[in-house]
């Protein structure tokens, strides 16, 4: 009876530090989300940065002396970030020195930051960039577009002159009028 009583004191513990951890991943998002909105709200960066979060959390796990063989089987996805942070709160509970969520996400964020700029630029250019090339476009002088036919060639053979033309030109140069 004394054993599980033992095992169930034990999962509470877990299940409250399981909480603990939660409560503190989801309070250090708000400030990750106002300091780096742009990244927040772009879902290809998001991908990324969980990624790099990833690192960052694996990083620190590495630093505590957890083996690397069991950081390779966690992967770099959403669950995998998941399973790092409850790993890192664990072991800032039990006293490690390893960072927050809030410094972890701060790293994360700057890691994106200059890698990928804020957000608000395109490959192709911020918005008034964009706009100014759309109305040096407007501006331009229209140049002539090809014609659906195609023009005789001045540098071929001209075609052989019918008997008529050659009758034409004739009376033209003795000074006949055309009828």
């Amino acid at each position: 009876m004394e054993e599980l009583v033992g095992e169930l004191e034990r999962r509470s513990m877990v299940q409250q530090a399981h909480r603990q951890t939660q409560t503190e991943a989801q309070a250090a998002l708000a400030p990750f989300e106002a300091k780096h909105r742009a990244i927040s709200r772009d879902q290809d960066l998001g991908q990324v940065g969980i990624t790099v979060l990833a690192r960052e959390l694996k990083s620190d796990l590495r630093a505590a002396g957890v083996e690397e063989d069991a950081l390779a089987r966690v992967g770099d996805n959403i669950h995998g970030v998941h399973e790092l942070a409850i790993a890192v709160g664990a072991l800032r509970q039990n006293g490690y020195k390893v960072r927050s969520f809030d410094e972890h996400l701060d790293a994360a964020g700057a890691h994106l930051t200059k890698k990928f700029g804020h957000g608000a630029r395109s490959m192709v250019g911020t918005a008034s960039e964009i706009e100014a090339r759309i109305n040096r476009k407007r501006a331009a002088t229209p140049q002539p577009r090809a014609s659906s036919f195609r023009a005789e060639s001045t540098n071929g053979p001209k075609p052989p002159k019918t008997a008529q033309q050659i009758v034409q030109e004739i009376r033209k140069a003795r000074g006949f009028t055309t009828s």
